[in-house]
């Protein structure tokens, strides 16, 4: 189902706040107009005035298929090859059962757990298999290297062509003297093509001139390490992009992410946004992404403002205060209140709020739970409000 409507008195998005109007056509955004401008009268008009509006925002590192699980640790690890392990020996039980659960089930919850807090691009790490639609675009130009020490043969995916798309790699995940050592030894390949970090905890200014980008994953990094990458002065020396990773170990609310990547106060509130939006539209190539671009597919999301600064406004939000997400022209959030045509979306209860989704999220929930009882949903689900 397209998306068609006038959206009326909207705030900007943080770095261009100004009121607009934005019109959709067919899941195409036609304009974005200043607040004084005359709106087209054959599409329904919806006047949000206490609202602002953002483009779909771009997670550049995550693993669907594992945000079915808590966050497992047992101490603060020295590096991934000591909690990888680690993990399956004091969770062995839990693993297997969540592991259990058809891929493509556990991708989905992946799925839903981004589109319904405006992420509408996806980097999956894990990116073998593709949940039925509706998905969040997907990044596919890259080629995968889970990390030097667990991929089967790590040397000839570095070496596999062709060598115009980026390498991405958890690289300097740690803390150790290894983990400089490994990523130092990769980067000897930085001229055969370019490659992008994930976590870079260990990464020296030296290594990050030669990388293609860095995917800041603070939140993750300090819950099993404690510590995570310089950003504040790795921003120096390549380009930075903002990672979720998956609730396996992080918060699952990548809202609650992002206020505590911002207390770190490492990136300026304009570089955390572009982190989300910009940056990673460029190194990813997504031409039509990251930002409000009339002529498109509408990628965008709208939501209740809760501050009159522009900045604390986005980065106070939460997915309840999220009223509209387009993907690619298309509904994946409405709120039930909303006069919008959303006929083929079915109503769940995320948290205290009613939503209107592609997904029977109730039945998601049980189908999910008849496999474990022991899963952890990236969101509360219960049943709609009568």
């Amino acid at each position: 189902m397209t998306f068609s409507a006038v959206l009326k008195n909207l705030g900007g998005p943080p770095d261009n706040p100004a009121r607009c109007h934005l019109v959709i056509r067919n899941g195409i955004l036609e304009a974005v107009l200043t607040a004084s401008h005359h709106v087209p009268d054959d599409l329904p008009h919806l006047d949000l005035n206490d609202h602002i509006v953002f483009p779909g925002l771009i997670n550049s590192h995550d693993h669907l298929a594992f945000n079915l699980y808590p966050a497992l640790r047992e101490s603060i690890y020295a590096d991934y090859v000591t909690w990888g392990p680690a993990i399956h020996r004091s969770f062995a039980d839990l693993i297997r059962e969540i592991e259990a659960i058809p891929r493509p089930l556990r991708t989905r919850w992946g799925a839903v757990r981004n589109l319904v807090n405006g992420f509408t691009t996806v980097m999956d790490h894990e990116a073998e298999q593709t949940p039925d639609p509706p998905y969040p675009t997907r990044i596919t130009d890259f080629c995968y290297l889970h990390s030097m020490r667990f991929h089967k043969r790590p040397w000839l995916q570095i070496l596999k062509p062709p060598f115009r798309l980026p390498l991405v790699a958890h690289l300097g995940e740690g803390t150790t003297r290894a983990m400089y050592r490994e990523t130092r030894r990769l980067l000897r390949f930085s001229r055969l093509r370019r490659i992008v970090a994930v976590h870079g905890i260990a990464l020296t200014s030296e290594l990050a001139d030669r990388l293609a980008g860095l995917v800041w994953c603070p939140d993750s990094n300090l819950f099993l390490y404690g510590k995570t990458a310089a950003a504040d002065r790795l921003k120096q020396h390549c380009p930075v992009m903002f990672g979720t990773d998956s609730s396996l170990s992080a918060d699952p609310d990548p809202w609650r992410q992002l206020r505590k990547a911002r207390d770190l106060g490492m990136l300026t509130d304009r570089e955390l946004y572009d982190a989300l939006t910009t940056v990673p539209a460029r190194i990813w190539n997504l031409p039509h992404e990251g930002a409000l671009q009339p002529g498109a597919p509408a990628d965008l999301v709208v939501a209740r403002r809760g501050a009159e600064d522009a900045w604390d406004a986005f980065f106070g939000l939460g997915q309840a205060a999220i009223r509209l997400v387009l993907c690619a022209g298309n509904p994946v959030l409405v709120d039930p209140d909303l006069p919008l045509e959303s006929s083929t979306l079915i109503p769940s209860r995320v948290g205290e709020e009613t939503k209107l989704t592609p997904w029977d999220l109730q039945a998601l929930r049980e189908e999910t739970l008849a496999f474990s009882k022991r899963v952890q949903f990236p969101l509360p689900i219960g049943p709609p409000e009568t």
